[in-house]
């Protein structure tokens, strides 16, 4: 495939996001940020920032000027590039939920606080410091409703309440001093310099992860007394705790079926492609000292914020209530998966966005998003083997938990251009007599033609494309 075909199905791969239009999960489309809402926060948050500086006495300010001005810029520049979103239907949700809490925490100053979606995959809620409190959208696919997520904003709102921000800020320009200093001191050593670098790296860590988990402790502490003052129900708080232990090990009871997606009559999937053990792909690694692993770890174990929780408020341990499944997620917790899926394939993350895709695959087989996200990922892949660039695409950082996901790494290493041509048509051939002019059958017809660099079947299946999907004329 020369560079032009190359650069041709990069372009298609993206234009496919326009096509599908409505809410339904049968017909998929991606959430949209609203330019104009994003120009608006950018200039609250150079305002806020304004206002956060003159609150420092000079002396601090001198320290830390550049570290504050790190992440004011930090924001801005991930709300221009549409990392941070608004505007969104998820972002109504946010909304509503924070003014129930202010309403009833009337006592409280809410008035620098913005909550905003983090376009990210990852789980995962944080408070940035001058009052922006980001949810990430994959941290909503592991809540249940509204309760549950009013106690993650809650948290992440005490985060703020108790000026952790500013204060770890403020504590690592003194930090990093005190450790320059240290390893200057070292270089003077008459031995041992290496294990006594080493020491004085890991003391460091020691101490910024102890106080980085005392403050969760406080934050969730704050946080339910928040949560409380409300009408939501306060045993989220460890009902959502319960649902976060998930992340480690989220759908990991679940195994994919190659051979239901990728067999026919005329191809057998090889198993083979899964089993081979590779190497290169930034596996994590457990470390040999379980006490270097805890001491490590900047958030707590969720069994111990939910032990505090149950200390601390009176929680009876074996509470078995669980708060009504409220309107929030009922609704939207399924498209939630696809918009994670969907800021998966566009980050070229193709391990976790094939490892998704083919699980909501499995619960929603004919889907027309999901298909043409596998079609496109597999002529992704393709392309980027035959331009030696493969590589690239794969260098991520991923756990050993889900089985699943290390297959399919494996899978997508060892596969051949004959075995991803194979893959791909047996894949399209299924049911393709039953809905022969759809979507995702005719542009995977498209891009399998130019896989096999066909070009009388290009022509062809281009033709009927264009005729009916117009929008790809232009490509």
């Amino acid at each position: 495939m020369n560079a032009t075909k190359h650069i041709f199905i990069i372009s298609l791969f993206f234009i496919c996001y326009l096509q599908t239009t409505g809410q339904s999960i049968n017909d998929f489309s991606p959430m949209e940020n609203k330019t104009l809402l994003s120009l608006e926060k950018q200039k609250r948050i150079e305002k806020k920032y304004e206002l956060s500086q003159q609150n420092l006495s000079p002396n601090k300010k001198t320290k830390a000027d550049n570290l504050f001005e790190k992440r004011k810029n930090n924001i801005i520049t991930d709300l221009k590039e549409e990392k941070l979103v608004l505007g969104t239907p998820y972002n109504a949700i946010l909304e509503k939920v924070f003014e129930r809490i202010k309403q009833k925490n009337s006592e409280y100053d809410f008035s620098n606080i913005d909550i905003i979606l983090g376009k990210s995959s990852i789980p995962n809620a944080y408070s940035i410091g001058e009052g922006t409190i980001v949810v990430n959208v994959g941290l909503l696919a592991f809540l249940e409703n509204e309760s549950q997520l009013a106690f993650v904003i809650c948290h992440e709102i005490a985060h703020y309440f108790l000026n952790h921000g500013d204060i770890e800020l403020l504590k690592l320009t003194n930090e990093l001093n005190e450790l320059r200093t240290g390893l200057k001191e070292v270089n003077s050593a008459s031995f041992k310099k290496n294990q006594q670098r080493i020491n004085i790296i890991l003391n460091y860590h020691y101490r910024k992860m102890s106080q980085s988990r005392q403050n969760e402790f406080s934050a969730d502490s704050l946080g339910y007394i928040l949560l409380d003052h409300t009408d939501f129900n306060h045993f989220a708080s460890k009902n959502c705790l319960i649902n976060l232990q998930r992340i480690e090990s989220w759908d990991s009871t679940i195994t994919l079926n190659f051979h239901k997606v990728f067999d026919s009559n005329q191809f057998k999937f090889n198993d083979n492609l899964l089993k081979k053990n590779i190497t290169g792909f930034g596996f994590k690694t457990k470390m040999d000292d379980k006490t270097n692993t805890d001491s490590l770890s900047s958030h707590p174990d969720f069994d111990l914020r939910i032990k505090k929780l149950e200390k601390d408020f009176l929680f009876a341990k074996n509470i078995s209530t669980r708060e009504k499944n409220e309107d929030f997620l009922e609704d939207l917790n399924e498209k939630v998966e696809f918009e994670v899926i969907d800021i998966l394939f566009k980050n070229k993350d193709f391990p976790a966005s094939i490892n998704n895709t083919l699980k909501l695959l499995n619960k929603y087989p004919e889907n027309v998003y999901l298909n043409k996200i596998l079609i496109q990922t597999l002529a992704y892949i393709y392309s980027d083997k035959v331009n030696h660039e493969f590589n690239d695409d794969l260098g991520k950082y991923y756990s050993k938990k889900d089985p699943n996901l290390e297959a399919i790494i494996n899978l997508l290493k060892n596969a051949n251009l004959i075995d991803l041509i194979n893959m791909m048509d047996s894949f399209i051939q299924r049911d393709f007599e039953k809905s022969p002019n759809r979507e995702d059958k005719l542009l995977g017809m498209y891009l399998l033609s130019n896989m096999t660099k066909n070009g009388t079947e290009i022509e062809f299946w281009k033709t009927k494309l264009i005729e009916k999907f117009p929008q790809y004329k232009t490509y």
